[in-house]
């Protein structure tokens, strides 16, 4: 199990502009289908296109104890 501390997690994703790549142990991004940011869009991975919206995302917190939303940028929520 890995024990993740979120406060230097988006720490440094907001240093980093806000937004991140989720890259798989081949190498390939997880994106939207076919360029899609819609909510709720299936995601898959695909070999990563630097600057493609549907591959970058971000972590939005509420306050302490409190779920995390992992959205496609712009505004996309799974």
């Amino acid at each position: 199990m890995v024990h993740l501390n979120l406060s230097n997690i988006t720490a440094a994703i907001a240093a980093a502009g806000g937004v991140f790549n989720i890259i798989d142990f081949q190498g390939n991004c997880v994106d939207g289908p076919g360029g899609q940011t819609e909510d709720f869009t299936g995601v898959e991975t695909y070999t990563c296109v630097p600057g493609a919206v549907n591959q970058q995302w971000s972590l939005t917190t509420v306050g302490a104890n409190t779920p995390i939303t992992l959205a496609n940028t712009p505004s996309a929520v799974l």
